[in-house]
């Protein structure tokens, strides 16, 4: 039996991003604006070639650009629509980022009220 046929599956894919550039322009390498740009365009071009990969497959797929903090970002949006379960990859940030920041997914298991499982 496949689930779907009894509850509708909705899959997402939800790329959020951190759109200020606090250490790029900490060194003047690049303007806030510029290191925007260069962030939305590059979490484009990630939910594009997941969209294209799922087409190809035969997947409905709908995806997602957050813009700001990453946890809250995603936890807003499940509270927002009202997301039953939520899957996130175990790493995301590098360790210096993560000793300053947290964990994404860890922040995101303690705030959501949706299931959630991290994946490594």
């Amino acid at each position: 039996m496949i689930l779907g046929n009894l509850y509708p599956l909705l899959l997402g894919i939800l790329h959020p991003m951190l759109t200020e550039g606090v250490f790029a322009q900490m060194t003047g390498m690049i303007s806030g604006a510029e290191y925007r740009e260069m962030m939305l365009k590059r979490g484009e071009a990630v939910l594009a070639k997941a969209k294209e990969q799922a087409d190809r497959e035969g997947v409905s797929l709908s995806v997602e650009l957050l813009q700001g903090d990453p946890a809250r970002a995603i936890a807003d949006y499940v509270e927002a629509k009202g997301v039953d379960l939520v899957i996130l990859g175990r790493r995301g940030l590098n360790a210096l980022q993560e000793l300053f920041l947290g964990s994404v997914s860890h922040r995101v298991l303690q705030t959501v009220k949706a299931n959630v499982l991290i994946a490594r």
